[in-house]
C-alpha cells in the first residue's frame, strides 16, 4: 500500500508531530500590557489633535496647528493593534 504523496514543505516534519503544549494553554487576545500600550498611544494621538486645535485657536498659527492635527490623526489611526495581535499572536 502506498502512502499519499507529501507536499515538499512537509517532507522534514515527523508524521507524529504535535504542537507545543504551551501554545494550547496560551490565551487569545491582547495581553493587559499591550492593551495599555495601545490605549496610551491612541490617547497621545488625541492629545496631539487637541494641541493642534489649541495652537490654531490661541496662537493663530494655522500651519503648525494643521501639522499637529494631521500627525495626531495619523498616530491615532495607526495606533490600533493589527488583527493578528487582537487574535493573540505574539512574536515571542
Amino acid at each position: 500500500m502506498s502512502r499519499a504523496p507529501r507536499h515538499k514543505v512537509d517532507r522534514h516534519v515527523s508524521p507524529n508531530w504535535k504542537p507545543v503544549e504551551s501554545l494550547r494553554r496560551r490565551g487569545t487576545g491582547l495581553a493587559w500590557s499591550d492593551r495599555v500600550w495601545y490605549w496610551l498611544v491612541s490617547l497621545g494621538g488625541l492629545a496631539m489633535i487637541g494641541a493642534g486645535v489649541a495652537v490654531i485657536g490661541y496662537f493663530r498659527l494655522a500651519k503648525l496647528g494643521g501639522w499637529l492635527i494631521g500627525i495626531g490623526f495619523v498616530v491615532f489611526i495607526l495606533s490600533s493593534p493589527s488583527q493578528a495581535a487582537r487574535n493573540g499572536y505574539r512574536s515571542s
